[in-house]
């Protein structure tokens, strides 16, 4: 068997370590793509527990958009309101507050 010159070996052990540096060179590219990948995931799955929110905010703003125009436009509205939820009472009627079922009047 002939023997490599002592050349041949410095050739194959620089493109050997050349070879090394670039095949670690593509992991690292390779980490970097994967990572850039869950991250766009985690953004993508944020994005949509957030839009999620805003939807439920919109509707809970209509919601309090309505009510609120009520209470100001209708007077009978807004005494059932009053009475129900404040417990507000007519001259000559007597609030019964009961801790569980809410509040009866008597008059």
């Amino acid at each position: 068997m002939a023997e490599i010159s002592k050349e041949k070996r410095t050739y194959f052990l620089i493109l050997g370590v050349a070879f090394l540096f670039l095949l670690f060179e593509a992991y690292l590219c390779y980490e970097r793509v994967e990572q850039a990948q869950f991250d766009r995931k985690v953004t993508e799955d944020r994005c949509r527990e957030l839009k999620a929110r805003l939807d439920e905010l919109l509707e809970e703003k209509e919601y309090l958009d309505v009510y609120i125009k009520k209470l100001m436009d209708d007077a009978e509205f807004l005494e059932m309101e009053k009475r129900s939820k404040l417990g507000v009472a007519e001259k000559g009627e007597i609030v019964i507050r009961d801790e569980g079922a809410g509040m009866s009047r008597k008059r």
